[in-house]
């Protein structure tokens, strides 16, 4: 090539054969950022097609950031924009996007475009992973060149790029799986999964006591119950700590405050966690209020303004879905307590179809016990709503009476009211979400992979230390491995290259196939978009178990 080529204007979509020129344009953009971002970058790389030697590109520079936190670039912006880095509004989470071009005018020439992204987050190693796939992999590489250039051809004017990004989607996703595989079977070989594993948060939940209920509409589903110890905990912790800056550890995640030293976990789950929670979780034990008249006054002195009970009707609908006798009389002496303590209770009612005509009993409770006019001065309102909760767990079980549009219509209306205030939403049926054949409708066409993978994950770990990571039931589907007998290393890398079996339906499957083969497109039932996928993609993994 005899000059060297780079810019290109805003809209338009050519691609130029690749100029080893762009690398060395690169690198100096790199000295120039590292300069400005100091120590609050970890690490920033060329990527992009550009950093892609064998395949043909637009000439713009991409650069990614890797950061410590994204605090620290909002102080430095000013200097970027200083320097020609000029911050772009970009509708993507987990990224801030600067640009070097001329904004002035539509047709204006952009040069580079810098993407700021979490050091180690899944954005950083995508980037990273895509350009080294490509540039060891050239049958990969020439797919998704073959791509571009159908894509330019036909966008050579595209406003913002959407249909030539758009476009690319499916394939970039395609060759990401693929090197996917191929880091974790390279880092396997190099041993580098120490230093390469890291999360900017992590919360680790340890269930140490398990729950006094058997609810029927639990998504964590039932299991037995233990009893560990301080030292379970503190072991927890220091497992994970390595792989984190932000660690947040949580003695429950079943029942909170079960145990009789709750107010010894509190202080220890304080002292392992790095951010330092001021408040409780609004969450409560009721099991321990009914029994310790200590609790409730403690979880005020915490700075407590309000926590959820749950109700499923009157007395034996309530009983029944708790899974224990007295359940309902020991709620509504809580809720007693709660008032007492200027703590307002804030009433959860789970609905199925065979509960919805007792929900005139929980009116009926509300309007006896006065709870907007007794909470009328506290620092929050008295509050209830209704909804029926996922469908994974003990929940799944409740599949054949969830409810259907035609069954919200016998919700009393002071229930339907409550429930808009507190989903802030204008149309009842919108909280319960579409049938279950108008989501197989609008899914079975689709190609969208649904990763499990997120930069600052949750996990659950039961009683025997096995861990599963926070997306729906813990299973054995969803088991990463034993902290104890594999370690939290292990744990992480199954996690980051989903090794579960779940994990890897959820990575390697089309959203459409799995409609296709567990949907019930005759289905009035009602799902939330996120809790049918979930449950659908449980169902698929047993699908798949029964071949």
């Amino acid at each position: 090539m005899g000059y060297l080529i780079l810019g290109l204007k805003r809209g338009t979509v050519q691609l130029y054969e690749h100029d080893p020129e762009w690398e060395t344009v690169a690198a100096q953009t790199i000295t120039q950022l590292k300069s400005i971002f100091g120590e609050t970058a970890v690490d920033i790389q060329h990527v992009g097609s550009t950093a892609i030697r064998s395949i043909k590109a637009k000439p713009i520079i991409d650069i990614a950031v890797g950061v410590r936190n994204f605090e620290w670039v909002d102080e430095i912006t000013p200097t970027l924009e200083k320097s020609g880095f000029i911050k772009r509004k970009w509708e993507h989470d987990g990224q801030l996007l600067y640009a070097c071009g001329d904004y002035s005018k539509p047709d204006g020439v952009v040069t580079h475009f810098i993407h700021v992204v979490l050091h180690n987050s899944s954005g950083w190693k995508n980037y990273v992973r895509f350009r080294d796939y490509c540039n060891t992999h050239i049958a990969a590489a020439r797919m998704y060149e073959e791509v571009k250039c159908r894509l330019a051809k036909e966008n050579t004017i595209d406003p913002g790029r959407e249909k030539y990004l758009a476009g690319k989607f499916e394939v970039i996703q395609k060759i990401l799986r693929k090197a996917q595989v191929w880091a974790y079977n390279r880092d396997l070989q190099t041993g580098e999964f120490m230093s390469n594993i890291h999360f900017p948060s992590l919360t680790a939940c340890l269930d140490m006591a398990g729950c006094p209920n058997r609810c029927k509409h639990c998504w964590l589903g039932v299991s037995p119950n233990g009893r560990l110890n301080e030292n379970d905990l503190r072991f927890l912790a220091e497992a994970f700590r390595p792989f984190t800056d932000n660690l947040t550890v949580d003695s429950w995640y079943r029942e909170p405050d079960y145990v009789p030293e709750y107010k010894r976990l509190w202080e220890i789950e304080r002292e392992l966690s790095d951010s330092k929670r001021l408040a409780h979780w609004e969450l409560m034990s009721v099991w321990r209020a009914a029994r310790d008249p200590e609790y409730v006054p403690w979880l005020k002195s915490l700075g407590l303004k309000a926590c959820q009970v749950t109700l499923f009707g009157g007395r034996e609908k309530t009983d029944f879905y708790t899974g224990r006798k007295g359940a309902y009389d020991e709620i509504i002496g809580v809720i007693e307590q709660l008032i007492n303590a200027e703590i307002t209770p804030r009433i959860q009612i789970f609905i199925n179809q065979d509960n919805i005509n007792d929900l005139q009993s929980v009116v009926d409770l509300i309007r006896e016990m006065r709870l907007d006019e007794r909470c009328a001065n506290f620092e929050m309102p008295f509050s209830a709503f209704v909804h029926q909760g996922s469908c994974d767990g003990e929940n799944a079980k409740l599949y054949d009476i969830r409810v259907s549009p035609k069954d919200l219509e016998r919700v009393p209306p002071l229930l339907i009211e409550y429930s808009l205030k507190h989903f802030n939403k204008n149309n009842f049926a919108d909280i319960f979400g579409k049938t279950e054949r108008e989501l197989c409708a609008e899914r079975s066409g689709s190609n969208e992979i649904i990763g499990a993978i997120t930069d600052t994950p949750t996990f659950y770990v039961d009683k025997d230390f096995n861990v599963y990571p926070n997306i729906t039931t813990p299973s054995k589907y969803w088991l990463l491995g034993n902290l104890k007998s594999d370690g939290a290393e292990t744990v992480l890398r199954h996690y980051l290259y989903d090794e579960s079996p779940a994990q890897r339906v959820r990575k390697t499957v089309h959203v459409g196939d799995i409609v296709k083969s567990c949907g019930d497109f005759n289905s009035e039932k009602l799902f939330s978009k996120g809790d049918y996928l979930d449950y659908l993609v449980n169902k698929y993994v047993e699908y798949l178990r029964k071949l």
